[in-house]
């Protein structure tokens, strides 16, 4: 599909999950444990229109500083939103997640490297 929306709403989850665990992986190669990295199940609510409030199931990346020292999630969904490009994530069980359906193969390396210098 070459409209984003579409695509995004229409992507599989197996397609999201290596996505999640390619961009898991990069997290914890560059930060070197500073941070707890893990895959999780998690829904994304598509917007207004047509399908508003309708959830999707997707994979999000869960991240959590290790020590009482770290960011706490709240802070690290600030420091990535002044990253740039901005990068959204939200905060849910304690932890800075990131919903991977709309994260394209090409974005990871901003946000691996975003992670880098933010953790």
């Amino acid at each position: 599909f070459t409209v984003p929306t579409i695509r995004y709403i229409t992507r599989s989850i197996d397609d999201i999950a290596r996505a999640a665990r390619r961009l898991r992986l990069g997290i914890i190669r560059v930060t070197g444990g500073k941070a707890v990295v893990q895959v999780a199940d998690g829904f994304s609510e598509v917007g207004g229109g047509s399908l508003p409030g309708e959830l999707l199931p997707t994979k999000l990346v869960a991240i959590q500083g290790r020590t009482p020292e770290s960011k706490n999630p709240a802070d690290l969904a600030s420091a990535f939103r002044a990253f740039e490009p901005p990068i959204f994530g939200r905060v849910g069980e304690d932890r800075f997640l990131l919903d991977l359906r709309t994260v394209e193969d090409g974005e990871i390396s901003t946000i691996v490297r975003a992670a880098s210098d933010i953790l």
